[in-house]
């Protein structure tokens, strides 16, 4: 047995645990009255899905489409609720607008990092480090507004 054979038998067998383990706390939580069954459907559907997206597509591609319609839609529409108090056209483009020069700066600063760094051997590495420096304060704020949503 090759390595790379190991490996995939291992990685297998993980799935299989994780997925034992998903499916009796999703039992549990559902018996104990503290998850709604639709929200386990919803879950359920949307792991899903990912799961055919990420099988099917590199993993770039699967973590991007994972990042725009299940991170970044549901955030805009969270922060857009809070900051203007609903999700109107009027209040979209207001926030469009508001948003968009940090938006286009941003753009820029990463085709500046792409620019000076596309002949590096480890671009992909310089750039995640990038995201995940903004990520940090980005976490801070989506905690704060938060706080303040639940108060």
């Amino acid at each position: 047995m090759t390595a790379l054979e190991l490996n995939s038998l291992l990685a297998n067998e993980i799935c299989v645990v994780l997925s034992a383990v998903l499916i009796c706390m999703l039992c549990y939580g559902v018996f104990q009255k503290k998850i709604e069954i639709n929200a386990v459907g919803r879950e359920l559907f949307s792991i899903l899905i990912l799961s055919i997206i990420f099988k099917s597509s590199t993993l770039i591609w699967g973590f991007s489409i994972y990042f725009i319609l299940w991170h970044s839609l549901p955030s805009l529409i969270d922060q857009i609720t809070f900051i203007y108090g609903d999700l109107k056209k009027k209040s979209i483009t207001k926030y469009t607008k508001d948003a968009l020069p940090y938006w286009i700066v941003s753009l820029i600063g990463m085709l500046v990092l792409f620019i000076i760094f596309k002949e590096e051997k480890h671009f992909h590495t310089l750039f995640f480090a990038f995201i995940a420096a903004v990520t940090f304060p980005h976490a801070l704020v989506m905690l704060s507004m938060f706080a303040k949503k639940s108060s």
